[in-house]
């Protein structure tokens, strides 16, 4: 299953050819620790904290940024079609859109506030805008 759901590219392109060639010829599993290790998992966790971890990352995830997230996304699928020069293509358009947005602009304010008052920014709440 491996070379048909597109792990197999993704794979090599984190850890090597040769690794990835190794995994999926041979089906030998990775280990967690071996996974972060290669680029191939962001997150490696022992499993009585896995439940624990993976609700805190959620609620990051969905109370964050989730146009920028979106925009991170656009920005890296086109840099792995096409690399930097393909990224870049498509970066403005992608960066106007944020930086008229709603979230953008109160971000603005509160760090230049914060900045006038010589503190740290507080948390924005992002409302998706």
């Amino acid at each position: 299953m491996l070379p048909i759901a597109g792990a197999l590219q993704r794979i090599a392109e984190r850890a090597g050819r040769a690794r990835a060639s190794r995994f999926a010829m041979l089906g030998e599993p990775i280990s967690g620790t071996e996974a972060g290790a290669l680029g191939i998992a962001t997150h490696v966790v022992a499993e009585d904290q896995l439940a624990s971890v993976a609700g805190a990352l959620t609620h990051q995830l969905a109370t964050g940024p989730t146009r920028s997230y979106a925009a991170t996304r656009t920005l890296l699928k086109a840099w792995s079609s096409g690399g930097v020069a393909a990224a870049d293509a498509v970066m403005l358009d992608v960066a106007m859109e944020l930086f008229n947005g709603a979230d953008a602009q109160r971000g603005f304010v509160n760090t230049a506030e914060a900045f006038d008052k010589n503190i740290e920014p507080p948390a924005l709440v992002f409302e998706g805008k």
